[in-house]
């Protein structure tokens, strides 16, 4: 946390008590790219967000093809893990 209680990295646009941090691991793959193929290594990004508003699957696809190089044939497959629960 800084001095005025936002989580550490939390862009100042997005007001920290409605702050949402989403770790993104993306494993390595050959990017099919219309021009050849692309061998990208293993990628991790963070994405934050304030769920006070409106985020959807759509918006997301459309935040990781900013952060992602993807072919006309790739597809996002998602995965989730709540570390803050309990069971085993």
């Amino acid at each position: 946390m800084d001095p005025d209680g936002a989580p550490d990295g939390c862009p100042p646009q997005i007001d920290p008590s409605s702050s949402f941090r989403l770790d993104v691991k993306c494993a390595s793959y050959p990017a099919n790219l219309d021009y050849g193929v692309l061998e990208m290594a293993e990628q991790e990004h963070e994405l934050w967000m304030d769920y006070s508003g409106a985020y959807n699957l759509d918006k997301f696809r459309e935040d990781m093809s900013t952060l992602m190089i993807w072919g006309t044939s790739h597809a996002i497959d998602l995965w989730a893990v709540d570390s803050n629960c309990d069971a085993k």
